[in-house]
């Protein structure tokens, strides 16, 4: 990785994350355009909650604020962002350049995308779990803005919460009381028409920070690596779904959707056998599979029907949660996933595979839904479910046969 196009920081606003990581690319429509693909723009992180204008966002303003924050974590202090030192941090001579590419190079592989995601995970979080109505950032921040942006308010309050998240490995408790404690922070914050100095961005962060670090608490595991922290790739996951089908997986539970919600007596083979055909889409795949998503709106309606769940539809995808299901066996996630775990470990799916999926599990906390991820991590060799081994077809799983085999080996030995 390194600091050598604006591309490479753009935060792409459809998917609402950066693009520092592997991440998809999404079309973005104006109203004004009606293309009639990708995400319109008012739907966006950035327009929805009245950070950019749907023009500026035309202009590629995102990619500033990106490269804005990046700079800003990379350097360990509040960028004093222009358009001007922008234009410098691109420019291959600099010193500026040169520094931050120094900076980019001594961090570990992705460490800067997926802290940007935690964050920005955990940022529209609290914001939607406080108000899901467009604009309530804005309207909470500075509540006489009318339309204009609010750029200011959101790099301290990005930064403040990258500070309580990452480094002092926190994570927001009580979001009613953050939102409540961000209310007209704008009039406290110290905005300029050009930039902001170095000093005032610094003062503007740590006047955020202590507003909202009474309503943060540690967290074992730290928010990175866990829950809220995972929505962003969550939600990327099911969009990028649409194109690369065979890696993706969707399963609403392991209870049936019948009267009796009798349990599936097989969810730990199955789940087995479709990692199996996923790792056995050659060595360059990682693949997924999502437990708690429902990929037919006629399951989604039987599960609101039967168990009162607001779902959330993503993409022509319905996350329905396995909250619902604990409640009906009356069990923890913990309990439930162990169980699970437990029927996967039992089955005769081949190592290093088991393994591997089995110590790539997380628990995905999405709009006040848990969703089970399961990572199948690319391997070296075919795999196998007993004497038998399973193919990728589209968003089907089936038994390999004799041909098929051979054809798996071969890729693996090119």
């Amino acid at each position: 990785m390194c600091w050598n196009s604006r591309s490479e920081l753009r935060g792409d606003a459809s998917a609402e994350t950066v693009n520092l990581a592997d991440m998809p690319v999404i079309s973005v429509d104006a109203p004004a355009l009606k293309l009639g693909y990708g995400i319109r723009a008012e739907n966006t992180f950035w327009c929805k909650q009245g950070v950019l204008r749907t023009s500026e966002l035309r202009d590629s303003l995102d990619e500033q604020i990106v490269a804005d924050v990046a700079a800003s974590i990379l350097l360990n202090y509040p960028f004093n962002a222009s358009t001007e030192r922008l234009d410098d941090a691109y420019a291959p001579e600099s010193r500026l350049h040169i520094e931050l590419n120094n900076r980019l190079a001594a961090y570990p592989e992705q460490l800067l995308g997926s802290q940007f995601k935690a964050v920005f995970s955990a940022l529209t979080e609290t914001i939607e779990a406080f108000d899901k109505a467009p604009n309530a950032f804005r309207k909470v921040v500075n509540p006489f803005a009318g339309g204009n942006p609010v750029r200011t308010p959101f790099y301290a309050v990005f930064m403040a919460f990258f500070e309580l998240i990452i480094r002092k490995e926190q994570t927001p408790t009580d979001v009613k009381a953050i939102m409540h404690a961000l209310k007209n922070i704008a009039e406290i914050l110290k905005t300029e028409s050009h930039y902001v100095r170095t000093a005032d961005r610094e003062k503007n962060i740590n006047k955020t920070i202590g507003l909202i670090q009474k309503f943060f608490t540690r967290r074992d595991p730290p928010l990175l690596a866990h829950g809220a922290g995972l929505s962003l790739d969550f939600e990327n996951s099911l969009r990028r779904s649409k194109i690369e089908t065979p890696r993706y997986e969707f399963k609403q539970g392991i209870y049936n959707l019948d009267d009796r919600r009798s349990k599936s007596t097989n969810m730990g083979t199955r789940i087995a056998e479709i990692a199996c055909s996923m790792a056995n889409i050659g060595p360059d795949a990682t693949s997924y599979i999502f437990l708690g998503v429902a990929d037919k709106k006629a399951d989604a309606d039987r599960i609101i029907e039967l168990d009162g769940v607001a779902t959330v539809e993503i993409g022509g995808l319905h996350v329905v949660g396995i909250d619902r299901e604990t409640r009906l066996v009356k069990q923890t996630v913990d309990v439930y996933l162990r169980s699970l775990i437990a029927e996967i470990r039992n089955t005769q799916l081949s190592e290093p595979l088991k393994s591997a999926l089995l110590g790539a599990v997380d628990t995905v906390e999405y709009r006040g839904l848990s969703v089970v991820r399961f990572t199948v991590p690319q391997q070296q060799e075919i795999s196998w479910v007993g004497e038998g081994s399973f193919i990728r077809e589209g968003s089907s799983t089936l038994p390999a046969s004799p041909k098929q085999i051979a054809a798996t080996i071969q890729r693996f030995t090119k």
